[in-house]
């Protein structure tokens, strides 16, 4: 596999500058530490999310979402895409094209009597700049690292808004009516995976889950109505299961111990504040269906 540069790296981390300004700073300087790693001796990065993150100053989960594109947008391969609670390895691409240039010049042969003469100076003034230079090179990678520092610091949220808007929404809390009601309905997917759900089941469903929950009904009470259904409604008979319209209109008589003919069954006519709870009940649910109808005339004739 190609790799963006075979050369001894050590005391800096390039950031790309064509890669900053199309996917900001953070981007870049997480490619330019994963790069670092490749040029060890096997050519990847074993290194963990932890190790990066600590390295810029970042959480762990900022590195992980940005590695998920750098590896969409090419400029590195996941080796271990199957790997689970374990550093990834990672190649580098070459999509992100470094190069380094030295060059030699020729200044001429000295003799050796000059080199002799000149030895010890030459020696003094070698020591000399290898002292200067490491203290450029120290002086310049504080520079730097203090630079993409303060550069991260101020970096907008904007570029976080873009990846975070491409992650997995967190899953809605579960509406236990709702599943009750797919459940006695017959609309339950397979393995319970909503995503096999229709969006004309998915709206039923919801719509008199919430007429069911407005009148207190409980998901126990909703599982329930299947085995009333079943002793007195003929579908239910049949096996045939209720519609979910079905469950909102029959409500009243399932809670009331009625059959679907009208014939009571296991009431008790002497308890009045009962009887009085049931009718506000039915009353309730009723009152609403005729809301519904009424506002859905009005919305067709507009």
């Amino acid at each position: 596999m190609k790799r963006t540069i075979l050369a001894e790296v050590e005391g800096w981390t390039p950031i790309i500058d064509s890669m900053a300004s199309l996917h900001g700073l953070i981007h870049a300087a997480i490619f330019g530490r994963v790069w670092r790693f490749c040029q060890m001796e096997d050519g990847v990065c074993r290194a963990s999310t932890h190790t990066i993150a600590e390295f810029l100053g970042l959480d762990r989960a900022t590195i992980c979402r940005h590695l998920e594109v750098l590896v969409e947008e090419g400029y590195l391969k996941d080796l271990t895409p199957e790997l689970r609670n374990r550093p990834h390895i990672y190649a580098d691409t070459g999509k992100a094209s470094l190069k380094l240039s030295i060059a030699a010049e020729n200044k001429g042969f000295a003799t050796v009597a000059q080199r002799n003469s000149q030895s010890e100076t030459v020696a003094q003034s070698n020591t000399g700049v290898a002292e200067s230079n490491s203290a450029v090179a120290q002086s310049n990678t504080t520079v730097a690292e203090s630079r993409m520092s303060k550069s991260i610091k101020r970096l907008s949220k904007k570029q976080e808004n873009r990846l975070n808007a491409a992650l997995p929404r967190e899953p809605r809390p579960r509406d236990l009516h709702f599943e009750a009601l797919a459940d006695i309905t017959g609309l339950m997917p397979p393995e319970r995976d909503w995503k096999q759900l229709t969006r004309t089941a998915a709206g039923q469903l919801s719509r008199y889950a919430k007429e069911l929950r407005d009148v207190d009904a409980t998901p126990e009470q909703i599982a329930g109505f299947w085995q009333w259904f079943k002793r007195n409604d003929w579908r239910g008979k049949a096996n045939q299961p209720p519609a979910p319209a079905d469950v909102v209109k029959l409500w009243s008589q399932y809670l009331n111990g009625e059959k679907p003919n009208g014939t009571h069954r296991n009431s008790n006519p002497q308890d009045p504040e009962r009887q009085a709870r049931l009718q506000r009940l039915a009353d309730a649910i009723n009152q609403r269906r005729r809301e519904r109808a009424k506002a859905a005339r009005a919305g067709g004739g507009s």
